[in-house]
């Protein structure tokens, strides 16, 4: 018998995924899967089981599922037999389905928490109903490409979220970005007001970085976009003649069509789900083309404000889709030139030059890890980190100029390049005091690498060699 306000809920919840039930000393039995669904205590305390451990759900009033050791329980719908089932995803992320023994898969709910509990309307980007009466309508040669973004944009869809770890990986950032405080702690305010969002996603302000040449920002804005989302921002350069099109692409009746960036960036990927809340990086916005009847101005009135974007229509998918989850950042050297109704519809910060000891002391130590990334150099013969004599000689050519950096170290390992007798090899980058005290002091050291050793592509080994368990050492060659 249903007793309390939770187990009703619940009920509903089967009867919509049409899931057969009974009811059994006041828990649910699934017949299909043997699972038995228990209400959690208010008291914590799990004495009172009533059905083996391993068969139990437990449901919490705020519509969470879980597993008896705290894993969240996902549900799951067939593809192929279009049946809901429940799974730990954490154990077994290709589960078979119990109706069919299919492994292909949507996921209704991922984190435990059953959509829709409290009666709010799940947010979804597409309406699907919509798109399949348009997509039925479309002309034959686009029918594919159009079922193919739809298939990208429907189901639930998944969101950034908010972590404490991402949080402080992001304060950190103020360590490589001396001149971000302030941005740095926009993003923080928001990041910790995100958590008490629904669905606890990344939602800020769209904001716009003006500052000179070399201050960072187009560098920060693909840290904080890595941080946040796992990979970088989609980036659109709007000082290419960028039109309306890249953003909301084009009639389908053109050669060539094709959708636009903003309804790509929530295309689904691994997940199978479609992101609601990715994050769009439009660089040099001071070179935006204003004019024409193309021009991509007129585009961001409506994107920047939620209650229009709720309704963005894409010319070559032919619907509208919500995309007021988005978020902006644009970057661009100065306001001059940017449009007032736009910077009127973001959050302006002006970005002050690095200066000299923010250079030397905190953003020239990434300069030089970049600078070994980049051109792959072996470590064992320069030093570890730069000493402040090297430092400031770089500097010094560089004219204190981040976009010159990168050059004047490559110049300062000429100027210090040398040959050791003792190492038969090359050694640069180290100070006359680094010299004196003895190079290797202060040298990088080169890690082994964990991957188990392989000869090089276009070697193979002798058969004798191949055979298992089998290796060059003999004693008889170390006799004396």
């Amino acid at each position: 018998m249903i007793k309390t306000e939770t187990q009703n809920r619940f009920s509903e919840v089967l009867n919509e995924l049409h899931l057969e039930y009974s009811i059994l000393r006041g828990s649910f039995h699934l017949v299909k899967q043997d699972l038995y669904i228990q209400e959690f205590p208010s008291n914590n305390s799990t004495s009172g089981l009533r059905f083996p451990l391993e068969n139990t759900l437990f449901l919490q009033g705020s519509g969470k599922l879980f597993f008896h050791n705290g894993d969240d329980c996902s549900i799951i719908q067939c593809c192929k037999c279009k049946n809901f089932f429940f799974s730990n995803l954490r154990i077994n992320s290709k589960p078979e389905c119990p109706f069919c023994n299919d492994t292909s898969q949507r996921i209704l709910s991922k984190d435990g928490r059953i959509p829709g509990w409290y009666g709010k309307t799940i947010d979804y980007i597409i309406d699907e109903d919509e798109a399949l009466i348009h997509l039925n309508r479309c002309s034959p040669k686009n029918y594919s490409e159009l079922e193919k973004i739809i298939q990208q944009l429907k189901g639930v869809p998944t969101y950034i979220t908010v972590t404490d770890k991402i949080i402080e990986t992001v304060k950190a950032l103020s360590n490589k970005y001396p001149n971000m405080e302030e941005v740095i702690d926009f993003f923080v305010k928001n990041m910790i007001t995100s958590k008490f969002r629904q669905n606890r996603d990344l939602s800020f302000m769209p904001l716009v970085l003006i500052g000179s040449a070399g201050c960072g920002k187009s560098s920060f804005v693909k840290d904080i976009c890595q941080i946040l989302m796992g990979k970088p921002a989609l980036k659109v350069d709007l000082g290419n003649s960028v039109s309306s099109i890249t953003l909301s692409g084009t009639d389908p009746a053109y050669s060539q069509s094709k959708n636009g960036i903003i309804i790509e960036s929530m295309f689904a990927g691994n997940t199978n789900h479609p992101l609601k809340n990715p994050v769009l990086h439009f660089d040099e916005i001071d070179k935006m083309e204003s004019e024409g009847k193309d021009c991509v101005e007129k585009v961001f009135y409506s994107l920047l404000e939620p209650n229009t974007a709720c309704r963005f229509f894409d010319n070559f998918l032919g619907v509208n889709v919500d995309a007021s989850g988005i978020n902006y950042i644009f970057t661009g050297n100065t306001l001059e030139n940017i449009p007032t109704p736009i910077v009127n519809r973001l959050k302006v910060f002006q970005i002050k030059d690095y200066t000299h000891e923010q250079l030397k002391d905190l953003v020239m130590d990434s300069f030089y890890t970049s600078w070994i990334s980049v051109n792959h150099m072996q470590e064992d013969y320069i030093p570890a980190f730069l000493s402040d004599e090297i430092k400031e000689r770089i500097l010094e050519i560089a004219n204190d100029d981040p976009r010159s950096i990168h050059d004047a170290i490559r110049t300062v390992f000429t100027e210090t390049l040398i040959y050791d007798e003792s190492e038969h090899h090359d050694i640069a980058l180290f100070s006359p005091s680094q010299l004196y005290e003895g190079w290797k002091k202060f040298r990088g050291e080169r890690k082994i690498s964990k991957t188990p050793w392989k000869l090089p592509k276009g070697f193979s080994g002798t058969k004798e060699r191949k055979t298992k368990n089998e290796g060059l050492y003999s004693p008889d060659l170390f006799e004396f």
